[in-house]
């Protein structure tokens, strides 16, 4: 059975959708922080502004054609290389050094034409402000043509001639508001697809049919509500316990079975009271039902059923009473239970007994059904007794709230003890949980009506 917890179900994009649409509050929340983070980036963001410029030097000789010597264009290209173009600038727009933002060497590109006639810089920078952006461009420009004429000076005769090209230099808003809003929303759905990624791949909870009668290699049974402490009558009238008795019934119709075990994998899972409200729902369709509390573990049968646990398996076993003693009337048509009696009793003793044995083959005499309400098979070893004993086994089931793990090792340990595992029942349905696998309400019960 333990193989079935790593195989029997892998990833399904149907189901993480519905859980995505079940955790809504969640990926809500997240959307939301999203959104509050992208604006407030909006709103709060520094204004950037980019220049963008080429600045082209020609030289023309006396006669005023354009010529540019060799000795010029590498020292000029050199020149700027070394950043002394860059380092004037900066001094003319920042003469104390006091500049929090200035041009850096990456902002600044050197080309020059085939025709080795004119020579270009070109110049991208941001800043904060459309002032600061525009002090910084006239600061090159002096500079470039500081640093031009002095070098032309001293490398050629010709007259230089350093211009803008292309007109004015392009100002442009480049603050990436809209980016960094369409960001943060893009983040908060990125959030909460990874919460209920996590949520999903970490989920090993018994939450759906096909999980269930996997691990149990039992068909499902029924699916009963998570209502607390209703009316046992009522409980009895609802349209999961209706489906449970009906399912027992043809399990025991030809007689061969009439005792069934019903228990869990651990305590908590409301076996004792399912087996109370089936045997009033069994009573009221016409069949004599025995239910025994077999539960020594919680002892909880006797408070369903609203009667007194002052006798029962312990006083018959150890001779203190007879098997008409211990036999009570708790007020439902054709119902009559035995409970377990004096609690220090050891439940071994009670259930390797001879007179256990009898009883049990008295009652399926006597009784059309006799329900037998089991401890949690991972909490005591009780059922190495009882399984053995009875025709047919139920294993319960906490929807949303049991470990396959604990299902899977209950399963297999009532088969080895030789079980017969012959239905699965979901307790405390929630349709909260139910959402999150597809399962709304009546919903749930049309994927399998039409198998009982």
């Amino acid at each position: 059975m333990e193989e079935n917890i790593n195989t029997e179900e892998n990833v399904s994009l149907k189901a993480f959708f519905r859980l995505f649409r079940a955790n809504a509050l969640v990926v809500a929340v997240c959307i939301i922080a999203g959104i509050v983070g992208g604006l407030a980036y909006f709103f709060t963001a520094k204004q950037h502004y980019t220049i963008t410029v080429t600045m082209g030097i020609t030289c023309k000789d006396d006669s005023g054609v354009n010529r540019m010597s060799t000795a010029y264009l590498n020292t000029i290209v050199d020149s700027c290389r070394q950043n002394y173009v860059l380092e004037e600038a900066n001094r003319l727009y920042s003469p104390n050094g006091s500049s929090v933002k200035q041009i850096l060497p990456s902002n600044l590109n050197v080309t020059y034409d085939e025709n080795r006639v004119s020579y270009y810089i070109h110049v991208s920078y941001e800043d904060e402000s459309e002032e600061l952006a525009t002090e910084k461009l006239n600061a090159l420009v002096e500079a470039v043509q500081t640093v031009g004429a002095e070098l032309a000076s001293e490398v050629i005769t010709y007259s230089v001639t350093i211009t803008p090209i292309g007109g004015t230099p392009q100002v442009a808003n480049n603050s990436n508001r809209t980016v960094g809003l369409i960001a943060g929303i893009a983040a908060g759905i990125v959030l909460a697809v990874i919460i209920v990624f996590v949520l999903y791949m970490t989920d090993d909870k018994v939450k759906t049919k096909e999980q269930l009668e996997a691990l149990t290699s039992a068909k499902l049974f029924a699916v009963l509500g998570s209502e607390a402490g209703a009316d046992l009558a009522k409980t009895a009238e609802s349209d999961g316990m209706r489906r449970l008795a009906d399912h027992v019934v043809i399990l025991t119709e030809s007689g061969e079975k009439k005792t069934v075990l019903f228990t869990s994998a651990v305590a908590g899972e409301r076996v004792s009271e399912t087996v109370a409200a089936l045997a009033v729902k069994l009573g009221e369709i016409g069949k004599r039902v025995l239910t025994i509390d077999l539960n020594f573990y919680e002892d909880d049968m006797h408070s369903f059923l609203g009667a007194e646990n002052t006798m029962g398996l312990s006083e018959y076993v150890e001779g203190k009473a007879t098997a008409e003693d211990i036999v009570s009337d708790p007020g439902y048509e054709n119902v009559r239970a035995i409970f377990r009696g004096d609690r220090s009793t050891n439940p071994s003793s009670v259930l390797v007994s001879e007179k256990f044995r009898t009883l049990i083959r008295q009652a399926k005499d006597e009784y059309d059904i006799v329900l037998l309400d089991g401890s949690p098979v991972l909490a005591s070893s009780d059922y190495l007794y009882v399984a053995p004993i009875a025709d047919a086994s139920v294993l319960c089931t906490a929807y949303g709230k049991t470990k396959r793990a604990y299902v899977a090792e209950a399963a297999g340990e009532l088969i080895r003890s030789g079980a017969v595992t012959e239905g699965a029942v979901f307790t405390l349905y929630s349709a909260k949980i139910g959402r999150t696998v597809g399962y709304k309400g009546e919903t749930f019960y049309a994927a399998y009506e039409s198998r009982k």
